[in-house]
């Protein structure tokens, strides 16, 4: 009888460890993308092995199981402006190949030649 007793006490307080949430830093700001194509962007609040919570700006707080999560990213602070999320430009090094969106002032030409890289 003590035997089965200790053992299903061992089991209880095992499930109670697992289930306690890990503390997380909530001034950091992810972006979580989950598998039916989704992107949300908050703090995280809480975390389990389970789940995720985190707190949203216009949805509030969504619990979020980790399996239905495909990635979840750290958002550097640059990358905020005014409380929005803006993505990294697509075309950054753009001006490296091609030329501006500026045409040239009256009386100036422009000349273009990438045959150099061949």
């Amino acid at each position: 009888m003590k035997f089965v007793f200790t053992t299903l006490l061992c089991l209880m307080l095992s499930a109670v460890g697992m289930t306690q949430s890990t503390p997380v830093d909530t001034t950091k700001t992810f972006s979580i993308e989950t598998t039916d194509g989704n992107t949300y962007i908050g703090r995280i609040i809480a975390q389990t092995p389970q789940q995720i919570t985190l707190r949203t700006n216009r949805l509030g707080d969504l619990q979020l199981d980790r399996r239905d999560i495909r990635k979840v990213k750290e958002l550097q602070i640059s990358q905020m402006v005014d409380g929005e999320y803006w993505h990294e430009s697509p075309i950054s090094s753009r001006y490296f190949f091609g030329a501006n969106g500026y045409g040239p002032r009256m009386g100036e030409d422009y000349f273009k030649n990438i045959w150099v890289f061949y």
